[in-house]
């Protein structure tokens, strides 16, 4: 996708120099005449142009404007012009005779030119690399992110899976019957905790429900179970959020209960 929108930029950059370029040489009927009678005229034109941009973009620009050497690059770039119109001018004094009276007028207007060019050579450079540049932070970030997703199941799921298993151990001598409904509903945890939660965002409805499910298996710790009371207004049950991200709050709240015996 990156390489394609810089593709299309230079596409876009290069259709609008032909354009204005064309404009500007129909606006002058001299000029056009002079196209006309000698159309490799044109085509040395776009070479020129194109050895310009590209010698900013992928030269100068990155090696004094990316390390902050403003002042030696601007003396480059006067320099580069300066001596770019004349090696363009003495191409077209050699190959086209008419064009000789008017070498002097376009040594300078190339000057300008050749400037002009070189900058959008280095500017749409500066944009690619600031591209880049985000792109990679945006990338690096989620990596990060993803990692520390990955950090925090892979150290909350063995300690969920320990108590659990030995609270129902527990139970299965009181209800059988009860303890094998834990064991379902632990399944369907994990399931959820190993393979649903691997996607980037889940429903927010799906979340609540695994939270639901955690808090009927942790009131196997409390004899006064009663007092445990999960109350929830979901207006929006589509929202989705990174999965088990409200998991540390829940086990918290239970973690350090003052008395878990009572």
């Amino acid at each position: 996708m990156q390489k394609l929108l810089y593709t299309v930029v230079h596409l876009l950059f290069w259709t609008t120099f032909t354009a204005l370029s064309w404009l500007s040489i129909s606006s002058n009927p001299g000029e056009t005449a002079f196209m006309v009678n000698y159309p490799g005229a044109g085509l040395l034109l776009g070479c020129w142009a194109l050895v310009n941009f590209y010698i900013f973009y992928f030269y100068v620009q990155p090696l004094f404007l990316d390390s902050r050497r403003f002042v030696m690059y601007l003396l480059i770039s006067i320099g580069f012009s300066v001596l770019s119109s004349l090696v363009f001018v003495g191409a077209f004094w050699l190959l086209f005779e008419s064009f000789r009276p008017y070498a002097l007028q376009k040594f300078v207007e190339g000057i300008g030119g050749t400037f002009l060019i070189s900058q959008c050579g280095s500017l749409l450079k500066g944009f690619v690399s600031w591209n880049k540049s985000l792109h990679e932070k945006t990338e690096l970030e989620n990596r990060s992110l993803k990692n520390e997703l990955s950090m925090l199941k892979a150290q909350l799921s063995p300690h969920f899976l320990f108590n659990t298993l030995n609270n129902i151990d527990t139970l299965i001598y009181k209800s059988q019957d009860e303890a094998s409904a834990m064991l379902i509903r632990l399944s369907e945890l994990l399931r959820y905790m190993l393979y649903e939660s691997e996607t980037k965002e889940v429903p927010i409805a799906n979340e609540l429900e695994y939270l639901k499910q955690l808090i009927d298996l942790q009131k196997l710790r409390f004899e006064a179970h009663e007092f445990i009371e999960l109350t929830i207004t979901n207006r929006n049950p589509e929202f989705r959020i990174a999965p088990l991200l409200l998991l540390p709050f829940v086990e918290n709240a239970f973690k350090f209960v003052s008395n878990p015996e009572q």
